[in-house]
């Protein structure tokens, strides 16, 4: 049997839940991310559950914006073009969105940058042939945006 104690309650207060475990071994999911937790645990059998051990206490860690994505890349086949990138580490909390910055020099001298918030690799048709220019690219998670990887130069 484990006991688990809610957050912030006295150390003779049961006012968390319990669970029975076959095994010396128990997951627990869906904690307070930074918080810190108590736990103890007796053993049961045919005659009944025997003393509680001491509290162990553990903290979960704290959920932060996600990680600098890596391997940014961009290619061209046709007029298709492709940025792509590995993901980060999300750092506490799911990755719900990418946000690209593609800046691009044109054949007639001038400039433009865009940017396309995505949820995978982006696939582009139609911007042009024989553009140069750089790509960056960053990630979000319920924390915010995390910072821009590096500018990754392309000529295609």
């Amino acid at each position: 049997m484990v006991d688990r104690l809610l957050p912030g309650t006295a150390s003779n207060s049961l006012g968390g839940s319990s669970r029975s475990v076959t095994g010396t071994e128990l997951t627990i999911s869906g904690l307070s991310p930074d918080t810190g937790y108590s736990f103890r645990v007796a053993s049961v059998n045919s005659v009944g559950t025997g003393s509680y051990s001491a509290y162990a206490s553990a903290a979960t860690d704290s959920v932060t914006v996600p990680g600098v994505p890596g391997s940014v890349s961009a290619s061209r086949r046709g007029d298709i073009y492709t940025f792509s990138w590995s993901p980060p580490a999300d750092d506490g909390a799911p990755i719900t969105e990418y946000e690209l910055n593609v800046y691009q020099e044109h054949n007639d001298g001038t400039t433009s940058t865009f940017t396309l918030k995505t949820t995978s690799t982006q696939h582009l048709n139609n911007i042009g042939a024989d553009r140069t220019g750089w790509l960056r690219v960053r990630a979000k998670n319920s924390e915010g945006w995390g910072s821009w990887s590096a500018k990754h130069n392309f000529d295609l």
